[in-house]
């Protein structure tokens, strides 16, 4: 994720952006990166009337990775 938006957590529409995918693949996507302990909603809230987004961040892991395997799970679960 910091990879595409250059941040640890960000919403499905920032990530399709910085991805070049639609939002619904990406939410998609990340339905499955979560189903998988790969990633972690957190819900998003209320800005007075208006609704605020939820926000994903990558879930942590007991593996030492340089980022590279994140990015190309979400390319892998993008496409499936």
């Amino acid at each position: 994720m910091a990879k595409l938006t250059g941040d640890n957590v960000a919403t499905a529409a920032e990530l399709a952006l910085a991805a070049g995918l639609g939002r619904s693949t990406t939410g998609k996507a990340l339905v499955t990166l979560e189903e998988h302990g790969l990633a972690i909603r957190t819900p998003g809230g209320h800005d007075g009337p208006r609704r605020t987004p939820d926000r994903r961040r990558v879930a942590p892991t007991n593996e030492s990775t340089t980022g590279d395997a994140e990015s190309d799970t979400l390319d892998t679960a993008a496409t499936a």
